[in-house]
């Protein structure tokens, strides 16, 4: 009963805490915050951004690891493993792979651990050549291609001006590009100490080469433009080869990752290589794989386009074009019509089909068990907004004809029963509508208001080749999110539920969410003067409720009560960050509740409460630190049982000289439960430093970049269990070096 009271009144004072932040602000939301993310581009105030420009992505805050990943696209490519990840920054400097040139769109996603993906933010990126926009800008008024024919489409890169010998040429073409870039990397390691014998490392002492190359090709004329790029790598270690997972030790230590080559005249492009396709979620969406593609448009209203890819995912030089197994691809093609000449995207209409044929066959970096599929569909997706952009509508349908032959390795000699070929629908439709934009209630405190309803069926046995789907589904999602000044907030209602045939021998689930969060500056709501500015942290609260419960008690299934679910769980967050130009304080509080309640099992709940700290500190340019300590409590109320875990972590850098730097991380992590049966304890110190250097020779290299590190690892974790007696201690330490050269 103690423990009962202690936990109410924490749970009384954590909810008595957020309405006194929350008075004087009218919030009435139901929402999970994995939804009320807001993003900023670097270069969403810019005209236009070099092939080679740095760009980054500005979350309003971090993703928590249950709301699932972020996914970035450019076009309909997946740019994500791209970016690299600094706190809520996601930042993407082209190296090996350059911003596609021309006009695009840069989608931001969520993808829940569910592998449900909702867009959060779309900006326009326009990449443009730094050596050709110049000319580009000042003769695309008056410029004519050599040929009489009209002045070159605002999306073609490379133009000739008459005040240049050859009319700005390189001989033939008035574009022509070659970018080669190799980088080789020297690593080596060596494990100093290592307890038990069982935690003997594969390799002791090794020296490991690797390369990394890309070569780029641009050739444009008039209305002709070409770009090529292959990638390629290798490694001296066959265990790392790219495909030594399909291929064992016969995959080449040097292969060709991937590969593009495009051809565009007008607006016409043909693609052949790695690319992606699709735009119906449900029948075939951002598929990609090696193949051929082809978009082609006819008039200013209509386009058509054609793909025909491997059906898994494929690297090497062998199968080069993608297409050479008959059983093993995915065709479709999509036509595309906008209703709206003078407004590209207020109304498009797109209609399109798909026949997908795959046989047991693994992408080259996965292994498991696969089945032959076949599957011929159609669709139809409608995409409209209004002209101030207020009103948003993406809706889709697909119709999908799914089989799975007969497969004689999965069989193994057994007489199976055939699966029936069955036709099946899925459906979804994404809404939004701004209610209110920017809103001057307050003269420094505009109100932002917008709505979204998302609806997605999925019919039972429901199956593309092409996109994945969880079958027999239905959800239902009511959003709502704005601001009012400095001051975010967000709600959201979901509905879903499964066995949409009522079978009556099957368990039908039911799920209930609701959550809300909202965001509150206090130096901007309280307009507090700079000096004091800092002293006021930006505090945020997240609410998110679920409910799963079983409709009915299945019948003939031999199901008890106690076996169908009904579980609602809580979780809720208060977060305060302090910053400073030289320092800056975090603190979370994080609290989640499972409660069980199908007869038999009231008792099985859980309870976890953690703490969070965070301090950084940077007193110049040079030097910073950065310390992390957290503290977890678990408790689980059937077995009256705690498990406590701590952890402390310092990372610090130094800046030794202009081009070398120190940096160090070390952590500590202990565990234990309130029976004193279980303990755990772990340790981890990594030491490093690094140096850059370059070389630049204008008769004999162009560019020559490199770096050198040396590391050293100690990892310690000790598990003991006074129950069953055992202690198990691991100790590894090593010492590798790196050296690596860029070219070109």
């Amino acid at each position: 009963m103690r423990t009962k009271n202690r936990l109410r009144n924490r749970a009384f004072l954590l909810n008595s805490l957020v309405a006194l932040v929350l008075t004087g602000f009218v919030v009435s939301t139901h929402s999970h915050a994995e939804n009320y993310i807001t993003v900023s581009a670097s270069f969403s105030a810019k005209d236009s951004v070099r092939p080679d420009e740095h760009i980054e992505l500005k979350l309003s805050r971090s993703l928590e690891r249950a709301e699932g990943t972020l996914a970035v696209f450019i076009g309909e490519t997946d740019w994500t493993r791209l970016f690299s990840v600094a706190g809520s920054t996601f930042g993407y400097t082209p190296k090996l792979i350059p911003l596609p040139l021309g006009e695009s769109s840069l989608t931001v996603y969520v993808v829940s651990p569910a592998n449900d993906w909702k867009q959060i933010a779309q900006f326009p990126l326009r990449v443009v050549d730094a050596a050709l926009s110049s000319q580009s800008d000042s003769t695309q008024d008056s410029t004519t291609n050599p040929n009489g024919s009209s002045p070159l489409a605002k999306d073609t890169v490379g133009t000739s001006s008459p005040d240049q010998p050859n009319g700005g040429r390189r001989g033939f073409f008035e574009t022509a590009e070659l970018k080669p870039t190799l980088t080789v990397n020297i690593r080596s390691q060596s494990a100093i100490l290592y307890h038990p014998d069982t935690n003997r490392p594969d390799r002791l002492n090794f020296t490991d080469i690797s390369i990394q190359g890309s070569l780029q090709t641009t050739l444009a004329r008039g209305i002709w433009r070409s770009q090529n790029q292959f990638d390629f790598v290798g490694t001296s270690n066959q265990r790392e080869a790219l495909r030594f997972g399909e291929s064992g030790l016969n995959a080449p230590q040097i292969d060709l990752s991937s590969y593009t080559s495009q051809l565009q005249i007008s607006k016409a492009r043909v693609t052949l290589g790695h690319s992606s396709f699709g735009s119906n979620r449900y029948l075939i969406n951002s598929f990609s794989s090696r193949g051929l593609a082809v978009t082609v448009p006819v008039g200013s209203r209509t386009d058509l386009s054609f793909s025909a890819m491997n059906g898994t995912s494929i690297a090497g030089w062998n199968n080069f074009t993608g297409l050479q197994q008959r059983q093993h691809k995915v065709i479709s093609g999509t036509f595309g019509f906008e209703f709206l000449k003078e407004r590209p995207g207020g109304l498009r209409v797109e209609a399109g089909l798909l026949r997908g044929s795959l046989l047991p066959i693994n992408n080259f970096n996965q292994a498991n068990l696969t089945d032959a599929e076949r599957s011929t569909g159609s669709g139809v997706r409608i995409v409209a907004s209004d002209s101030k952009g207020r009103l948003r509508i993406d809706a889709g349908f697909g119709r999908s004809r799914f089989d799975n032959p007969v497969d004689p390795l999965l069989n193994q000699g057994f007489t199976v029963v055939p699966v029936k070929e069955t036709s099946k629908n899925a459906l979804y439709l994404d809404l939004n509508y701004q209610l209110l934009n920017n809103l001057a209630l307050l003269k420094d405190r505009p109100l932002s208001i917008s709505f979204a309803f998302r609806h997605n069926r999925v019919d039972p046995l429901f199956r593309s080749t092409a996109a994945y789907a969880q079958a027999d589904r239905l959800d239902n999602q009511f959003e709502m999110s704005g601001s009012f000044g400095e001051i975010t907030f967000g709600a959201a209602h979901n509905r879903a539920n499964d066995n949409l045939d009522d079978i009556l021998s099957i368990l039908k689930t039911l799920t209930r969410r609701n959550g809300f969060q909202v965001g509150l500056p206090l130096t901007a709501i309280l307009g507090a003067k700079e000096q004091y500015s800092k002293w006021l942290p930006r505090l945020s609260y997240n609410y998110d409720r679920t409910h799963n419960y079983g409709a009915f008690l299945p019948i003939n299934a031999d199901f008890s009560d106690s076996h169908v679910p009904d579980q609602a769980s809580t979780n809720q967050s208060l977060n305060a960050e302090w910053s400073d130009p030289r320092w800056k304080f975090s603190y979370r509080l994080n609290e989640s509740f499972q409660d069980n309640r199908q007869p038999g099992r009231e008792r099985s709940d859980l309870r976890n409460l953690a703490h969070t700290f965070g301090v950084g500190v940077t007193p110049n340019q040079r030097f910073n630190v950065n310390v992390d300590l957290s503290s977890e409590r678990a408790h689980n109320l059937e077995l009256a049982q705690f498990e406590r875990n701590f952890r402390a972590g310092v990372q610090f850098s130094l800046q030794t000289t202009e081009k070398s730097a120190l940096a160090a991380t070390i952590s500590s992590a202990f565990g234990g439960d309130s029976a004193n049966a279980r303990s755990s304890r772990n340790a981890d110190l990594d030491l490093q430093w690094s140096t850059r250097f370059s070389l630049y020779q204008k008769e004999r290299w162009r560019k020559v970049e490199g770096q050198f590190f040396i590391r050293y690892a100690n990892r310690y974790a000790s598990a003991r269990d006074n129950i069953f007696f055992f202690n198990n201690l691991t100790k590894v330490q090593t010492m590798s070096a790196g050296l690596s050269f860029t070219f070109f």
